[in-house]
């Protein structure tokens, strides 16, 4: 992907963080343009090793662009189960149920918990947290959780 900086490989992001400024000045986002820009800089700088300069200013643009989507566009998770979480975060990581049972440790497991017969203990909502980097507890009480964020 090609930013309208012209970020479209490594080489082509500045390595210095005043160089990152210079070029895209992190403040605070007033409007969906700017959301829309700084998701363009972090679509950009994900996925390349970057140096300690280009991963601090990706941060930034990172924090900055999620305080706007808390903001501007939270979160709904009223009614959300646990079962369709899961379904989302499978299709997100390109698992299957098989996947998610192996993860658990019990084949078996995926099935019943994707189409809601049962429910995860809260042994499967660590280790699901941990795989995939969210709050342990939507997973117990998605309806109850915060935005994941």
């Amino acid at each position: 992907m090609t930013t309208n900086l012209g970020w479209a490989t490594l080489a082509d992001i500045p390595d210095t963080y005043a160089a990152l400024v210079a070029a895209f000045p992190p403040r605070a986002l007033h409007d969906d343009n700017d959301h829309a820009n700084a998701l363009e800089i972090i679509d950009a700088m994900m996925g390349h090793e970057l140096n300690a300069d280009q991963a601090d200013y990706l941060d930034t643009i990172s924090t900055l662009a999620a305080a706007y989507e808390d903001t501007h566009h939270p979160v709904d998770l009223s009614g959300l189960t646990a079962a369709a979480l899961l379904r989302e975060l499978l299709d997100q990581n390109d698992m299957t149920g098989a996947d998610l049972g192996r993860l658990l440790g019990n084949v078996s497991l995926g099935s019943p918990l994707l189409s809601g017969k049962r429910k995860p203990t809260p042994d499967h909502a660590l280790k699901l947290a941990d795989r995939f980097g969210v709050d342990p507890a939507l997973f117990l009480f998605p309806d109850r959780a915060k935005n994941p964020a």
